[in-house]
């Protein structure tokens, strides 16, 4: 699996014109298809609160997040439902988390597994 590391540069416009700047470092797989970010914040300013992986529509999707006592936090098969830093409802602490992607391009691909990390940050 071909993996790359592509930074972004974000700028946001927050409530009552002020702006909010954040360089967002993000790893891409499947040759740019797939982005997972590094890192994401839940603080609830509506900005980064949610963490997503962005990709095409994918013919198969299963993400398990992990703390670090191997606990899954987070788990989905809805590739557009993201984690919002909760686990059972209440919000998980600042930290590391390690994140596993099971992934199908199309139903002529084969299945896929990448994983990383993502840093919480509040």
């Amino acid at each position: 699996m071909k993996f790359s590391k592509l930074i972004c540069f974000l700028s946001f416009i927050v409530l009552l014109s002020c702006s909010k700047n954040e360089d967002l470092e993000i790893n891409t797989f499947a040759n740019g298809l797939i982005s997972v970010p590094k890192s994401f914040e839940p603080n609830g300013d509506g900005i980064n609160d949610t963490f997503f992986v962005t990709a095409p529509n994918l013919y198969k999707y299963q993400i398990k997040i992990f703390n670090s006592r191997n606990v899954i936090v987070f788990e989905s098969i809805n590739q557009y439902r993201g984690w919002n830093g909760d686990y059972l409802g209440e919000p998980v602490p600042v930290g590391t988390y390690t994140w596993i992607l099971n992934f199908v391009l199309t139903p002529t691909d084969k299945e896929e597994v990448v994983s990383g990390n993502v840093v919480l940050t509040r």
